[in-house]
């Protein structure tokens, strides 16, 4: 499952692509299609230029424009140079050809990559932010992070939308009152953990605990029937689960990773929203302290 982006963060990596110039864009398209494709892509780097700057499936060969001002002419004239080399070089044995860009594709720009090249796939910064959105959220941070994206920025988009997700796909169940949060943390996982996973646990909550605060500035940006609904849905799920109360934490984890098991940050947003609502008491045993909890 891919997730969207919110408009902030698509807004921070646009600006962030355009400032890539020259040898910086390549660098971005180097590191990108590494994490998109990791083996099927080829960096190349070469002190002569032979008009490639990528190979992609063996067959595809990259091209990269990116000046600090735009022009057409400029590009016309850039985009001659890199096919005329594309052709003396690579045509023969790599048939298809892309170019990227680290500014919007304009109609005339698409008009004369197809005169070079008809078919050649034309990645402009708009395409390119589609490209990342698409990827597993793991790699979006990773992308993100080298483009200069405080992680914070990156991991708050995750976390909503992985709670508008849960909220999107709730099923109609018994809806339950705010609660205030766990009094004594450390009671409350030495009550739920057995001996040998109290140091795990213990762990997972310190981890989490630094998103807590977002939890609750997203929580509040959304209404009290959409929380309930959330709520409600971890409630039910939660007792359909059977065994300790780690393998029902666990089985709740992979159940709501199920559309992206692959994809470890969002396995960790799941972990941070259950820990999130283990520490509010809405699943788990409860202390004697949080009787009314």
């Amino acid at each position: 499952m891919n997730l969207t982006m919110n408009q902030l963060l698509k807004k921070q990596m646009l600006a962030a692509i355009k400032l890539k110039t020259d040898t910086d864009f390549q660098e971005f398209v180097d590191f990108l299609y590494s994490q998109a494709h990791g083996s099927l892509f080829t960096s190349l780097k070469q002190k002569i230029d032979k008009g490639g700057d990528g190979i992609l499936n063996g067959d595809t060969i990259l091209a990269a424009y990116a000046p600090e001002k735009y022009s057409l002419a400029n590009f016309r004239t850039k985009i001659n140079s890199d096919y005329k080399k594309y052709k003396a070089n690579w045509k023969s044995t790599h048939k298809k050809w892309m170019v990227l860009t680290n500014c919007e594709l304009l109609t005339n720009m698409v008009m004369h990559i197809e005169s070079k090249h008809s078919g050649a796939e034309k990645l402009g910064v708009v395409e390119i932010v589609t490209k990342i959105e698409a990827l597993p959220w793991s790699k979006i941070k990773r992308i993100g992070e080298f483009l200069g994206i405080a992680s914070e920025l990156l991991m708050n988009d995750l976390l909503g939308q992985v709670i508008d997700d849960l909220i999107r796909t709730d099923e109609e169940g018994l809806a339950i009152s705010q609660r205030p949060h766990a009094l004594y943390i450390e009671d409350k996982i030495a009550l739920n953990y057995a001996s040998d996973e109290v140091q795990m646990a213990t762990h997972q909550y310190s981890h989490s605990l630094e998103y807590f605060n977002t939890m609750q500035l997203i929580l509040q940006d959304h209404t009290t029937m959409e929380i309930r609904a959330l709520r409600s849905r971890i409630i039910g799920d939660y007792s359909t689960q059977g065994g300790t109360f780690s393998q029902r934490f666990n089985a709740l984890i992979a159940r709501y990773c199920e559309k992206s098991p692959n994809d470890d940050l969002y396995h960790f947003a799941i972990v941070v929203i259950l820990t999130f609502f283990f520490e509010q008491c809405l699943i788990g045993a409860r202390t004697t302290g949080e009787t009314v909890c």
